[in-house]
């Protein structure tokens, strides 16, 4: 009986560490992913983008509108090294545009480096501004990340996202009848980048324009 209760006990004890080992090796893999794996932005990586308009009953309309992202390379900004993206306008209003990234670990900055996203700070403000106009204050808006884990269906697939929405809050409202800033959403999908970005409405319509991932290539 003695060896038998040994025997078990070592059974047990061993069972004990080797789930201990595994749990280990799960943080340490949670602790890896950077702001990086979420926007993977080596040069020939491209990301090819349809916009739509839905309006208030959820009616979609394609827009016929294709936007095409690609890196470009890199450029000293500020004293600081940024990966340049060529961004077409998303309202294909002007030229194309481009964008300025640069990563620390698990935050995504700008070219101001101002952190536009982050892999593990689902907490705090990102980011907070106040837009002003003479005496008056027009308007105010708060950036954090939400809806970790969310998923997402686009053209391009099913994906599991993370969530850089902006808030807006409006003082004085230069429409009649309509809200211009509704909540933006940049939804990021692990090595992938962005599949799904709702952008700001204007005073000439009360439809939600967005435009979401078609294809793409990934180094």
């Amino acid at each position: 009986m003695y060896k038998s209760l040994l025997f078990i006990l070592l059974a047990t004890g061993i069972i004990y560490l080797s789930s201990c080992r595994k749990k280990e090796v799960l943080i340490t893999k949670a602790e890896e992913i950077k702001s990086s794996d979420y926007l993977p932005l080596k040069e020939g990586n491209y990301w090819i983008y349809k916009q739509f308009e839905r309006d208030t009953n959820g009616v979609v309309t394609s827009l016929n509108i294709t936007d095409s992202v690609y890196v470009v390379g890199e450029s000293l900004i500020n004293g600081r090294i940024c990966i340049v993206v060529c961004n077409p306008d998303r309202y294909a209003i002007y030229a194309d545009t481009m964008s300025f990234y640069r990563f620390d670990n698990e935050k995504l900055l700008d070219g101001l480096s101002q952190v536009i996203m982050s892999v593990t700070d689902f907490q705090s403000v990102l980011q907070q501004k106040t837009f002003i106009s003479g005496p008056d204050t027009l308007a105010s808006m708060t950036l954090r990340m939400a809806d970790k884990d969310a998923i997402i269906s686009v053209k391009a697939g099913t994906f599991s996202t993370i969530n850089a929405r902006t808030t807006w809050k409006q003082y004085k409202n230069p429409c009649i009848n309509r809200t211009l800033f509704p909540d933006d959403d940049i939804l990021y999908a692990l090595n992938v980048g962005i599949v799904y970005q709702k952008m700001s409405t204007s005073c000439y319509s009360n439809k939600i324009r967005y435009r979401e991932l078609v294809r793409y290539h990934v180094n």
